[in-house]
């Protein structure tokens, strides 16, 4: 997780597209944009225009308001907020959650390689 300071809307997408094992190719695939204009909104040499907030949160399956929260945090309470006391039913969340975004990045995947072809 990247901690420190506020993150801006470029390493944002950096944070989702590596913890995705996706590459900036395949990324600018799905954008229909150039590998090097998502290089350039990562390392914040380009605004990210609004109109691509919404595909990359789509895809990314975060809320448009995920980019736009400059508190720095990135990890997934910043998605999904819940408290559970339990400590045994907080762990079965969790082991369901790790679950589900590995099902997602299997999709994620799929879409890609048919984006490559």
């Amino acid at each position: 997780m990247l901690d420190g300071g506020s993150m801006t809307i470029g390493r944002k997408i950096r944070y989702l597209r590596e913890i995705n094992n996706i590459s900036q190719k395949q990324l600018s695939k799905i954008l229909n944009v150039s590998q090097q204009t998502i290089s350039q909104y990562e390392n914040n040499r380009r605004n990210v225009p609004s109109g691509a907030l919404k595909p990359l949160a789509n895809f990314f399956s975060v809320a448009t308001d995920y980019f736009l929260d400059n508190n720095g945090n990135t990890s997934t309470d910043n998605i999904l907020m819940i408290q559970v006391d339990d400590p045994v039913v907080r762990e079965e969340i969790e082991k369901f959650a790790k679950f589900l975004i590995k099902e997602s990045n299997k999709k994620k995947k799929l879409k890609i390689e048919r984006n490559s072809k």
